[in-house]
């Protein structure tokens, strides 16, 4: 019964780090096993950030307001693959988004158009 149990490799729990700022925000999370710790570049990491006014307008148009009333979070997985989320003055998901590397399993959707970047200098 015992033999379809995962090994943890001595690492059976999982650590929370939370920012030091008293928000009560998380900065990274572990999980089961020695390839999903803290400090192996594996963990899950949360980044919490403002979008530019640029980047609404290009997401939403220009009807969308001040950037000031927007937050923009992100989230890092184990496989390096981040979820970005924006929020509302209130804490609603407004719109959310995947980015990172593309997979090079994957194949290009037919009539996807040609991919534009944003740079912003922070």
């Amino acid at each position: 019964m015992n033999a379809y149990i995962p090994d943890a490799e001595g690492f059976p729990y999982i650590q929370t780090r939370f920012l030091a700022d008293g928000s009560g925000r998380l900065h990274s999370q572990s999980n089961f096993g020695e390839d999903l710790k803290l400090g192996s570049g594996n963990e899950v990491k949360y980044y919490y950030g403002n979008p530019t006014q640029f980047e609404l307008d290009r997401l939403f148009g220009n009807n969308v307001g001040k950037s000031i009333n927007y937050k923009k979070n992100a989230i890092k997985d184990a496989n390096g693959q981040f979820t970005v989320s924006y929020l509302d003055n209130a804490g609603r998901v407004i719109a959310t988004a995947l980015s990172g590397k593309e997979p090079l399993n994957l194949l290009p959707i037919d009539g996807q158009p040609e991919t534009n970047y944003i740079t912003s200098d922070l």
